[in-house]
């Protein structure tokens, strides 16, 4: 029984370092492989890819980011009005506040001074 246990843990922390190596491969693959890899892995990744409800939050919170990121440097007159609330709200996660100089003329709560 305990050569099992030994054995079982031994393969858990093999198969942790050999998921990370694969996902980085095919991630690589994907963005950089030659031409005729990349369908291979393009039809591999919804098959073994991240999936669920956590992805689609942080690809929310992701393209939030981007959202702002970009108006900052392209539009930052729009940025008070292309942005709403709940925007700000989710990139507040990642220390990004509207500031004065992003249209909204007001300073994040948190970094009001007392």
């Amino acid at each position: 029984l305990a050569s099992s246990a030994a054995m079982t843990v031994l393969l858990s922390c093999a198969a942790f370092p050999l998921a990370i190596l694969i996902g980085l491969a095919v991630a690589i693959g994907r963005l950089h492989g030659p031409a005729w890899l990349k369908p291979l892995v393009n039809w591999l990744m919804p098959r073994i890819g991240p999936r669920g409800l956590e992805f689609a939050r942080a690809r929310v919170e992701m393209k939030a980011i981007e959202s702002i990121l970009h108006l900052r440097r392209q539009a930052p007159a729009r940025l008070k009005n292309m942005l709403p609330a709940h925007v700000w709200q989710l990139a507040a996660r990642y220390g990004l506040h509207p500031t004065t100089t992003d249209g909204r003329g007001e300073t994040p709560k948190r970094h009001q001074s007392r």
